[in-house]
Parts: structure tokens; C-alpha cells; sequence
């Protein structure tokens, strides 16, 4: 009984970080510089991951809005899903 105990843990996170990783792109979205925001879940439901494709424009400064966006976003994200080392990997576009 305990593996599907485990397994259904496991879903219910994958939910929380499916959840989460959509509110983190909204957030992202309403940044500074910041024209489109496309997060998703990757990894396994033992090992999440997620994955954000950021579109900025040409003059954003991508030091900066990295920075903003682990200070705001991706913090509240961890927060929401109670992941502190939850891996969030960002991508920046230039559009």
C-alpha cells in the first residue's frame, strides 16, 4: 500500500507544480521588458523541473529581469508548491 501512497503524492504535486508553473508565467508576463511567458512542467514526478521560455524585448536587460524573475516569480512559485529547491529553468528570446 505504501507505493501507491507514494505515487498519489506524487500526482498531487505534479497538480500543485502544474498549477504553480502557470501562475509563474502570468507573473513573468506582467514584468517590465517582458512580451511573452510560456512555463511548463518537465522531469519526472519524483524530480520536477520546470521549464520557461521568456520573450523580451531587444532592450531588455536580461540580468536584471533574471534576477526579478527569482526574486518574484519563481519564488512565489516554490512558495505555492513547498519545493524551496524546485529547479526553474528560464530561456530568453529576444523578439
Amino acid at each position: 500500500m505504501r507505493a501507491w501512497a507514494g505515487r498519489t503524492a506524487a500526482r498531487r504535486d505534479a497538480a500543485a507544480i502544474a498549477a504553480a508553473s502557470r501562475r509563474l508565467a502570468v507573473e513573468t508576463r506582467r514584468l517590465p521588458g517582458v512580451r511573452t511567458a510560456r512555463a511548463r512542467v518537465a522531469g519526472t514526478a519524483f524530480r520536477p523541473r520546470v521549464t520557461m521560455t521568456v520573450g523580451c524585448a531587444e532592450e531588455a536587460d536580461l540580468a536584471e529581469l533574471y534576477t526579478a524573475i527569482e526574486k518574484g516569480p519563481a519564488a512565489h512559485c516554490r512558495a505555492l508548491t513547498n519545493k524551496p529547491d524546485l529547479p526553474i529553468i528560464i530561456r530568453f528570446e529576444h523578439i
